[in-house]
C-alpha cells in the first residue's frame, strides 16, 4: 500500500532524542492508511546511523538517508521530500514526537476538508526527560480572528512545529525549504501563506514539542538569528 504520509525528519548528533521520535512513529495508530518515516543524517558523528539501522531490521517503513554534507534542516528536509512517496507531508524535528493517533486526526481531518491544502493543531510542551514543561505556552489563537495568515504570522508565529501537515505539491509549488536560512520552518510557513494555500485548523493535540536547553529555537534567539531573520521576513514580504 502506498503511504498516504511521509513524515521527514532531519537529524544531527541526536541519537538519544531520536530513539524515541522513531518509537513514537512507529507506535501510530493507523486505520485505513500508512505512512512511511524518512530519516535524513546530516552527516552526524554520534551512533545516529547504527540506531536507525537497528530500528529498520524490523520495520521497512523506515528509510535512511546519509546526508554527507550538513548544510542545516532545510537541506535535509529537501533531501528527504525528494525521497518522500506520501501525498501528506509532516515535517517532524528530531527532539519532537507524535502521540499515538496523530496520524490519524491529521487523516480523519483531511478526509473530511479535503480542499484544506496544510493544517496545524496543538502541541504539548515536553522537557528533556518527557516531563511536562513547567512554563506551558498556548497557541490557541487561530488565524481566522485576525484576518490573512500572512499578517497573523507576522504578529505571532502561531504555527507550532511538529503538528503542521503539507500536500506534497503545495511544497513543491513554493520551491520546498529554504537551505540558507536557519528558520526553515517559519519561513515555509510564511511561503504557504503568501501563496494563498488554504490553512487549516485541527483542534487536537497533535506533537509533543520538546523544550530544553540545546534546543535550536533557543540558541537562535541567543545568538541573534531570529532576529536577523526577522528583519528579512519583513523586507521581503513588506510588513
Amino acid at each position: 500500500m502506498k503511504p498516504l504520509f511521509s513524515v521527514i525528519t532531519a537529524t544531527h548528533n541526536r541519537a538519544d532524542f531520536l530513539r524515541q521520535n522513531i518509537r513514537s512513529i512507529q507506535e501510530q495508530r493507523c486505520v485505513g492508511f500508512t505512512h512511511e518515516h524518512i530519516i535524513v543524517d546530516n552527516n552526524s558523528t554520534d551512533d545516529t546511523a547504527d540506531v536507525v539501522r537497528a530500528f529498520m531490521k524490523d520495520d521497512p517503513r523506515i528509510i535512511y538517508i546519509h546526508n554527507p554534507r550538513n548544510l542545516g534542516p532545510g537541506d535535509a528536509l529537501n533531501v528527504g521530500y525528494a525521497r518522500a512517496t506520501g501525498d501528506l507531508v509532516v515535517p517532524l524535528d528530531d527532539d519532537d514526537m507524535l502521540p499515538l493517533s496523530s496520524l490519524q486526526f491529521r487523516h480523519n481531518f483531511f478526509q473530511e476538508y479535503p480542499d484544506v491544502e496544510w493544517a496545524y493543531g496543538h502541541c504539548i510542551f515536553i522537557d528533556k526527560d518527557n516531563k511536562l514543561w513547567k512554563d506551558l505556552l498556548e497557541y490557541r489563537v487561530t488565524y481566522e480572528e485576525k484576518g490573512s495568515t500572512l499578517d497573523n504570522l507576522f504578529g505571532r508565529n502561531f504555527i507550532p512545529n511538529g503538528t503542521v501537515t503539507i500536500k506534497r505539491d503545495c511544497i513543491k509549488a513554493v520551491g520546498g525549504w529554504d537551505t540558507e536560512l536557519s528558520t526553515q520552518d517559519f519561513d515555509m510557513w510564511l511561503k504557504l501563506a503568501h501563496a494563498d494555500f488554504t490553512l487549516g485548523y485541527m483542534q487536537s493535540y497533535l506533537c509533543y514539542y520538546r523544550v530544553h536547553p540545546n534546543q535550536l529555537t533557543k540558541l537562535h534567539l541567543k545568538d541573534g538569528t531570529i532576529q536577523r531573520e526577522g528583519a528579512y521576513y519583513r523586507k521581503k514580504y513588506g510588513k
